[in-house]
């Protein structure tokens, strides 16, 4: 499907901004240039083993983002959820 002229503009216009904001590792302005995402934490007790790293019996938060796409009728394409495990690992 074709897209017009001012279209193609914003689309460059928000590539342009996005890679600047990744090069200058500005995370909230990187995370502005997607259109449906949702940025949210987990907070759970860490019981049991998960993916291999064994339960610690502590509260731990884990920070997310979830990236979604669209078809042109505005049904949900993907799904992209980015996770930091960080908080898993033990403290040495």
């Amino acid at each position: 499907m074709p897209i017009s002229e001012s279209q193609r503009a914003r689309l460059r216009g928000l590539l342009e901004s996005h890679v600047q904001s990744a090069n200058a590792h500005e995370l909230e302005a990187i995370m502005a240039t997607f259109a449906a995402r949702t940025k949210k934490a987990l907070r759970h007790d860490h019981v049991r083993d998960l993916l291999g790293f064994p339960g610690t019996g502590r509260e731990v938060e884990m920070h997310y983002a979830a990236f979604y796409r669209f078809d042109v009728e505005g049904k949900l394409v993907s799904e992209r959820i980015v996770m930091d495990w960080s908080p898993l690992v033990p403290s040495v």
